[in-house]
Order: C-alpha cells, then sequence, then structure tokens
C-alpha cells in the first residue's frame, strides 16, 4: 500500500529576531476575503488571504509586507540546507498570506502535483488551529499546532488542511510558501507497506 513519507515533513524554526519582525507586520495586515477550495462543497468556507508573490505575474504584487522578503531569503539561504545539503532552489512559484477565525474553513487540499514542489508553511503567531497533514487513505497523519516562528516543509502534492482557530478572538496566521526544489529532498517522497 503506498503511503506518504512522514519523514519528508520537516519542522524548522526561524530566529527570534524574525519571529518579532513578522508578528510586528502582520499585527495590522488588510486580508482579502476569498473562497478556498470548490464553492460546490460546502465544507470548502471562506478565509482570508492574500497573494504576496505570483510566478504567473513576474513577481512581487503590491503591498507585500518587507517580511515576507526576508523569510524567502532566510529560507533559500540557510533554512532549507538544514533539512537537505543537496537541496537546490530553482524557483519560487508563490506566496499568499491566509487569515482565520473561529468562523473560517478551508477544505482540504494540495498545493500542487507537479514533482520537485514543495509547500513551507510559516506561523507568525501562537495559535489554537492546526494543520492537519493527510496520508492517502484520508486518515491524518499528523496535525501540526502553530507556533511563532514555526517552519514545516513538505511536497506539495501531501493534502492538508488549515482548522480554523478555537479562540473567539484569536486569529491564525500563516504564509505559505510553494517552491521547485531539486536534492535528495525529493527522494522516497511516499513509502509502501
Amino acid at each position: 500500500m503506498k503511503r506518504i513519507n512522514p519523514d519528508k515533513i520537516i519542522m524548522l524554526d526561524a530566529p527570534e529576531w524574525m519571529v518579532k519582525y513578522g508578528q510586528d507586520q502582520f499585527k495590522w495586515f488588510r486580508f482579502a476575503t476569498h473562497h478556498y477550495g470548490d464553492p460546490a462543497r460546502p465544507e470548502d468556507g471562506w478565509l482570508f488571504g492574500s497573494m504576496l508573490f505570483d510566478h504567473k505575474s513576474h513577481g512581487w504584487l503590491h503591498d507585500a509586507p518587507t517580511f515576507s522578503f526576508a523569510l524567502n531569503e532566510y529560507f533559500m539561504k540557510d533554512a532549507v540546507f538544514s533539512a537537505d545539503k543537496t537541496a537546490v532552489i530553482r524557483d519560487l512559484i508563490r506566496i499568499r498570506v491566509n487569515g482565520m477565525n473561529s468562523g473560517s474553513s478551508a477544505g482540504k487540499h494540495t498545493d500542487s502535483d507537479k514533482p520537485n514542489y514543495w509547500a513551507m508553511l510559516y506561523y507568525v503567531d501562537d495559535c489554537s488551529g492546526s494543520t492537519d497533514i493527510y496520508d492517502l487513505d484520508n486518515t491524518i497523519l499528523t496535525s501540526i499546532e502553530p507556533k511563532a516562528g514555526r517552519m514545516v516543509l513538505f511536497p506539495a502534492c501531501y493534502p492538508h488542511k488549515a482548522n480554523p482557530p478555537t479562540g473567539k478572538d484569536q486569529w491564525r496566521v500563516t504564509l505559505n510558501y510553494n517552491y521547485v526544489i531539486e536534492g535528495d529532498l525529493n527522494k522516497d517522497l511516499f513509502v509502501y507497506s
């Protein structure tokens, strides 16, 4: 049976100065409202999000917080190599900032089915509202609790879902980066049992 390789879900932590920088920048960020997922599916609900970088648009979009540049540089020059010394980042595909409150919902999805595509999530603040990564049989493989400065790197083809925070006045803010990465990271994305 083909299964997701849990060793390819990699947790990294940003330095403390970067955590504070991100929290300061996103405290007053203005989110656009959009529907996430398939509008025909009632379980795919509304959340708040904005595109900060889009490969198709050839670059950074207006009003992108400077923190998103800094985190991209840190990840590309330092963090990814702590996960794989052979890693070569070929391209940055997109950066989105997503915000959720207790009334938000998002459906299970993948970011891409293309080879060598990776997702990196960055949690701006500590809050409730886990990210669930699913195995191919639709069972939850792991739940990752948001922690300020935590980065989670995983293949973009892995199904995942953001859960809303449970606190009435809580915001769950994540940055979602999608990269094309070559190297040993791409070996054994799936295991067989």
